[in-house]
C-alpha cells in the first residue's frame, strides 16, 4: 500500500508515524516545500516576549529522526496538483521546473493553514507583519527592537499577547478590532470587559468596533485609516487577524466548509474516500454546536493525524469531538474559557 501525506507539520508527522505502526508493510511518503519540519509556531510570542532560546526549541523532530523512523521525507518538494480520481500527485522540486508523477492508495492532506491577508488596500511600501513561521518571528522581532509606535489588527488571542508584549517592550501600541470586544469567539461580554480593562491600564491604545479601510505609506510612517476617518501613523502594523485553510489542491475535488477547510467526518475522511484531511486544513466538529467549524489550533492537529491513519483502510475509531477548552498564559495574566458564549 502506497500512503502519502501532504504536508509535514503536526498533523502531517503524527500521521505519519501512526501509519508505521498500523500498516509496517505500506510505502509512506511525506512531501514539504519546506526544508524542516514540525515548528510550533506558539513558540513565536515566547521569543517575541524575549525568551530567544525558544525559537531553536520550537521544532521537537527532524526530517533526519523521520527518515530513521522509516518514513520517506521529500522535502523542497512543491505538489502542483492533486488527482483524486485517478489517485495520482504531480510534485516538482524547488529549484526545479520539471514536475514528476507519483501514484498513491491512500492520501492524507496535512497542508495546513496561512494567516489570513487584510482585505483593505495597502501601500506595498507600508510595514506590514505576519505571524506564522519562524522567519516571520525573526523578522518581527527585528522590527520592534527599533520600533517606537506599532499598531496590531486583530483582537483575538494572539492579537491580545503581541500587543501586550509590545506594549511591555516600551513600545506605544494600539490594538485595532473590528467586534466590539476582544476575544468575542471565546469570551462573554463580563469577561471581554474585564480583560478591555487589564490591557487599558498597561498603557495599550484600544480601538474596538473599528474597520480598517486603507493602509498607506508617506515616506516615514505606515498609515492605517479607519470607516470612521481615522487616520493612525505607526511605524508598521502586525497583522494577528486568523489563519485560513491552504485546500486550494483539492477545491472542486472534496467538499468544503467553513472558511473553505476540507469537511471530514469522524474518522476524518472527506468526500472522497480514499482521501483524509488533518489539522489546519479541515473541519472540527463542535460538541455543542453540533456543527463543524473551522478551528486551528495545534492540538486537534495531532489527534486529526492520528486517527486518520487508524482508519486508512476501515473506519475503526472516531475522533472525540472538540468542547473549545484554552489555557493562554501570558506572563502576568492567564486566560482559561472552556465551551461555547451565550452569543
Amino acid at each position: 500500500m502506497k500512503i502519502v501525506i501532504v504536508g509535514s507539520s503536526h498533523a502531517g508527522i503524527c500521521a505519519g508515524l501512526r501509519a508505521l505502526e498500523e500498516y509496517p508493510e505500506a510505502e509512506i511518503t511525506l512531501y514539504d516545500k519546506r526544508n524542516q519540519v514540525s515548528f510550533v509556531s506558539q513558540g513565536i510570542i515566547s521569543y517575541l516576549a524575549g525568551q530567544k532560546f525558544v525559537l531553536n526549541q520550537s521544532s521537537y523532530s527532524s526530517v533526519e529522526e523521520l527518515k530513521a523512523a522509516g518514513l520517506n521525507m521529500q522535502m523542497e518538494t512543491v505538489v502542483e496538483e492533486i488527482d483524486t480520481k485517478n489517485k495520482r500527485l504531480f510534485y516538482r522540486r524547488v529549484n526545479s521546473k520539471k514536475t514528476k508523477l507519483a501514484l498513491y492508495d491512500k492520501l492524507i492532506f496535512a497542508t495546513g493553514s496561512y494567516p489570513a491577508m487584510t482585505s483593505v488596500p495597502f501601500d506595498k511600501k507600508s510595514k506590514l507583519y505576519f505571524l506564522k513561521s519562524m522567519d516571520d518571528a525573526i523578522k518581527t522581532d527585528e522590527f520592534l527592537k527599533t520600533a517606537k509606535n506599532i499598531a496590531v489588527i486583530g483582537g483575538g488571542m494572539t492579537g491580545v499577547e503581541v500587543a501586550r508584549i509590545a506594549q511591555e517592550r516600551g513600545i506605544q501600541t494600539t490594538l485595532i478590532h473590528r467586534n466590539k470586544n476582544l476575544l468575542n469567539d471565546y469570551l462573554d461580554e463580563p469577561a471581554s470587559h474585564l480583560l478591555e480593562s487589564w490591557i487599558n491600564a498597561e498603557g495599550t491604545r484600544l480601538l474596538l468596533n473599528t474597520e480598517v479601510t486603507e493602509i498607506g505609506f508617506d515616506e516615514e510612517n505606515t498609515i492605517i485609516q479607519t470607516a470612521n476617518g481615522q487616520k493612525i501613523p505607526v511605524d508598521g502594523v502586525i497583522f494577528t487577524i486568523g489563519f485560513r485553510p491552504n485546500s486550494y489542491l483539492l477545491n472542486q475535488q472534496v467538499e468544503l466548509g467553513d472558511s473553505g477547510a476540507v469537511i471530514v467526518d469522524e474518522y476524518m475522511q472527506t468526500s472522497c474516500p480514499d482521501v483524509f484531511a488533518v489539522g489546519d486544513v479541515s473541519t472540527t466538529y463542535v460538541n455543542l454546536l453540533e456543527k463543524s467549524y473551522y478551528l486551528p489550533h495545534a492540538s486537534d492537529a495531532v489527534r486529526d493525524g492520528e486517527i486518520a491513519a487508524i482508519n486508512l483502510l476501515a473506519p475503526r475509531q472516531k475522533i472525540n469531538s472538540s468542547q473549545g477548552t484554552y489555557h493562554v498564559p501570558m506572563n502576568n495574566l492567564v486566560m482559561a474559557m472552556t465551551g461555547i458564549t451565550i452569543r
